[in-house]
């Protein structure tokens, strides 16, 4: 091999090396004090580009209590919701808040549930949690029965679950029912087989206070958080390995636990002071982070974000506020509140009208006064 053929060889590894090196490093980010802008309450109205409010209609069959969880699917709205009873149900809402449909009916026959835990919609079908019953019902987007799994007995255990892309689900339980609990389980939707499951370190009687949160982002991989844990892993799809993707280095370290229990170790938690992730949410380039004193907004392209501290003053807002911690879903077009028409009037600034000077803007507000039903609030912020 020639003298020069040969320093190229070299120049191309090591250059490649570096690169992969770089990549590598690069897999896990880590969010530090240098790299977060702190702002104020006065100034989050400047990082929205625009609102959309979209008032839930009310019917004598669908009056909304408590909203424990939403969905967005093709350009539709599910709505989990608690009544009167107590006990939820489910609602299928068009784009713009008309309600659609139900999905099934309580009841104790096959077709029914008793008590839903948690949904999710994937591939024109519902799927829904029955703790009492212990199983999860299925049906299409109608509302009609299609059929029910019941042959796993910890469903009872359900803190949530989530489609995660290719007739697969990710499950996460609130509970550890045994030294060895399941924190996450991932199963097949085709024959409802277990797949993999996460335990969880610590024993339990109750359910975990903080957020396991999964979500999709950047080529629907899927992102979880763990307990007492301020790191973002990435699953690897292939073998259900954990990656370290976003580490919360602001927020300070964890203290180290000589205790599995997980009284001991929240109590030793508070003492700390620490700051916890207690959940997050993504759209598009944009990551938000919610924790016990504060939310961060990270912009994944330019490794860039914003802290705003807990505690907003409504009387300096002047626009309808954003407030990270009452966002409960998130995706590709932006980042979803939901209140009740009480909460959502109560929070107009009083010049409102004369801010929003449009005449839809007064229809909507109109409408939400004369509709008791929850309101959706769509945020789009801009690129940070």
């Amino acid at each position: 091999m020639k003298k020069s053929s040969f320093i190229t060889l070299i120049i191309i590894i090591a250059f490649w090396s570096c690169n992969y090196n770089s990549e590598k490093k690069q897999s896990l980010v880590v969010i530090s004090e240098k790299d977060v802008t702190y702002i104020n309450d006065t100034l989050i109205h400047e990082i929205i580009d625009s609102i959309s409010i979209i008032p839930l209609e009310e019917t004598p069959e669908c009056l909304l209590g408590d909203v424990r969880k939403i969905q967005k699917n093709n350009n539709e709205y599910y709505i989990m919701s608690e009544g009167s009873n107590r006990l939820s149900e489910i609602y299928r809402f068009s784009h713009d808040g008309r309600l659609l449909n139900k999905i099934g009916r309580l009841g104790n026959a096959r077709s029914e549930y008793i008590r839903i835990g948690t949904f999710f919609v994937y591939d024109e079908k519902v799927y829904v949690a029955d703790l009492n019953k212990n199983r999860i019902v299925i049906y299409n987007v109608d509302g009609k029965y299609i059929d029910c799994y019941e042959d796993n007995e910890n469903i009872k255990f359900l803190h949530d679950m989530f489609a995660i892309g290719n007739n697969r689900a990710l499950l996460s339980y609130n509970i550890n029912f045994s030294d060895d609990g399941i924190l996450y389980e991932i199963i097949d939707l085709k024959n409802f087989k277990s797949l993999h499951t996460i335990p969880t370190k610590y024993k339990a009687e109750g359910s975990f206070p903080f957020t396991q949160k999964e979500i999709g982002i950047k080529d629907e991989s899927t992102m979880l958080t763990l307990p007492f844990d301020n790191t973002i892993y990435e699953m690897n799809k292939d073998n259900y390995n954990l990656d370290k993707r976003y580490s919360l280095g602001l927020f300070g370290k964890i203290p180290s636990f000589d205790s599995n229990d997980y009284e001991e170790v929240l109590t030793a938690l508070e003492e700390s002071e620490t700051n916890i992730l207690c959940g997050f949410y993504v759209s598009n380039n944009i990551l938000l982070f919610n924790s016990t004193k504060g939310s961060v907004l990270w912009n994944t392209e330019s490794n860039k974000g914003l802290f705003l501290n807990n505690g907003f003053d409504l009387r300096k807002m002047k626009h309808f506020p954003f407030f990270p911690l009452s966002v409960c879903y998130s995706d590709e077009e932006g980042f979803y509140s939901i209140f009740t028409s009480e909460e959502f009037l109560s929070m107009l600034p009083e010049n409102i009208l004369e801010n929003e000077k449009s005449i839809r803007r007064l229809t909507e507000i109109n409408r939400i006064r004369e509709n008791k039903n929850s309101i959706i609030v769509k945020y789009i912020l801009k690129s940070l």
